[in-house]
């Protein structure tokens, strides 16, 4: 039986926390109030009632030493007070973590109430993003430039990203509660195919590929409902051909834009775009004088003004190698945490690649389940987030860490016995 300050511990962290689909589309604020509030709350419990079990954890340790590591990193670095900006708090979302797999051993109810949230923000988002797309503006007068639907994501235009990354994880959602199903499974995977064409519509390459990446691991890995989920993949592809052939904005955006910034069809090809070549040929530079250590967190956008660090483009000699931040996860780790940082996220990256692999071959070659449906879609939820080869955000950025840490409480969790 829980006790009475349990349940009243229990039911505010996971009506918070359950809100967060629907936070992450107002901006970075409120979800970060939201994660930084029930994480003090999570260590207050462990340390008034000394549950210390509830991080006694290899991951925990890996992650706490992590932190650690960059908090010094960021304490040695050339600017001090910048680099803690993105360091000092980061524990945050490791406690965000485990505070998740600390409600999960209650209940399903954080699981039920995240599925409606989710629910609502993705009804809201596809009735919004299709309305702003036929009638040139939102409902809140947000106007659609004829390139990317922003929805009400506005000028921050990430409503491919917000979408692509959290799809397999609404997934495993349902998979988690319904996993029998076949009425929920089939709504579910029609409220993807509209997500699917949205994505598209978005104009955000790297989220196209995060969908089409992510559903065809799903599609290899799950080992139920595969032709529901490969039936609605196949209408939202469709749907978008149709939509890139008749809609010439979008197909100058996703098809020629692609085509002209990657050079695929000449003699030389770039690495996403000239663009993105500069920022990693600058980076590339900085890594090779700091190789072990690196220059610090959020140091980035300082240390690549220096004129040794400058980088011009053969095209037109203009210098533009230098940005907020090098525009790729793995890019940005060496050359802002050194190769020590580097490998701590790239041993995790490997782990979670590990697991897949091992399903594939227990599935295929042995016969037998080694991941439960849901547990994939987690696992998939962080591989594409981490994933090498496509441009990011920043690896610190408040918004993208709540989605990175989010699936790995419930894969810690392992949710229970289901």
């Amino acid at each position: 039986m829980m006790k009475k300050i349990d349940i009243y511990y229990f039911y505010f962290q996971t009506i918070f926390i359950s809100i967060l689909p629907i936070a992450l589309i107002t901006g970075p604020a409120i979800p970060d109030i939201i994660v930084s509030s029930t994480s003090l709350i999570f260590v207050l419990k462990i340390f008034l009632f000394k549950q210390f079990s509830l991080i006694k954890n290899r991951l925990f340790l890996l992650l706490l030493i992590f932190y650690i590591y960059i908090v010094l990193n960021s304490i040695f670095s050339e600017n001090i007070f910048l680099s803690l900006e993105s360091s000092l708090f980061y524990i945050r979302f490791i406690f965000f973590a485990f505070l998740i797999n600390d409600l999960l051993k209650y209940s399903d109810k954080l699981i039920f109430y995240l599925l409606i949230s989710f629910l609502f923000a993705f009804t809201v988002l596809i009735f919004d993003s299709y309305f702003q797309y036929f009638f040139g503006s939102n409902i809140l007068g947000y106007e659609y430039d004829g390139q990317r639907l922003s929805s009400l994501f506005n000028d921050e235009k990430i409503l491919g990203s917000y979408l692509s990354r959290l799809t397999p994880f609404f997934l495993g959602l349902v998979l988690y509660l319904y996993p029998n199903s076949k009425k929920i499974i089939i709504v579910s995977l029609i409220y993807l195919l509209f997500l699917d064409i949205l994505v598209i519509l978005s104009g955000e390459r790297t989220s196209i590929f995060y969908i089409f990446f992510s559903t065809l691991l799903i599609l290899i890995l799950i080992s139920k409902w595969k032709i529901y989920r490969f039936v609605a993949f196949a209408f939202s592809i469709f749907i978008s051909i149709l939509i890139i052939l008749f809609n010439q904005s979008v197909r100058d955006r996703v098809v020629s834009k692609t085509i002209d910034q990657t050079n695929i069809l000449g003699d030389k090809i770039n690495y996403f775009s000239v663009q993105h070549q500069v920022i990693y040929s600058t980076s590339i530079k900085i890594f090779l004088d700091y190789p072990i250590f690196g220059i610090g967190p959020k140091n980035f956008r300082n240390i690549c003004k220096k004129e040794k660090y400058k980088t011009f483009t053969k095209e037109d000699q203009s210098v533009d190698g230098c940005q907020t931040h090098p525009h790729n996860t793995y890019v940005q780790l060496l050359t802002e945490t050194g190769f020590v940082g580097f490998i701590f996220v790239f041993s995790l990256f490997f782990l979670i690649l590990k697991k897949l692999f091992l399903q594939f071959y227990n599935l295929y070659f042995l016969k037998k389940i080694y991941l439960k449906n849901y547990q994939i879609c987690f696992y998939i939820t962080i591989l594409i987030s981490l994933w090498p080869f496509v441009p990011t955000g920043s690896f610190f950025n408040n918004w993208l860490s709540i989605i990175y840490f989010l699936p790995v409480g419930f894969i810690l969790s392992g949710t229970k016995s289901k």
